[in-house]
């Protein structure tokens, strides 16, 4: 894969995809409601370490 710029025809079809998505208000939704500090469920991690 190249570090470098992508080439006109894919940063064309990069740019739609990429407004597409802005677009998409369900998305847009579902990305700022996401919760990204939640943390792991310890009774099931302590659970799933006993399960011989």
């Amino acid at each position: 894969m190249s570090i470098g710029r992508l080439p006109d025809h894919e940063q064309r079809i990069l740019d739609e995809v990429e407004r597409a998505l802005r677009r998409d208000r369900r998305l847009d939704r579902r990305l700022r409601t996401l919760r990204l500090g939640r943390r792991p469920d310890l009774t099931r991690v302590a659970a799933y370490a006993r399960t011989p």
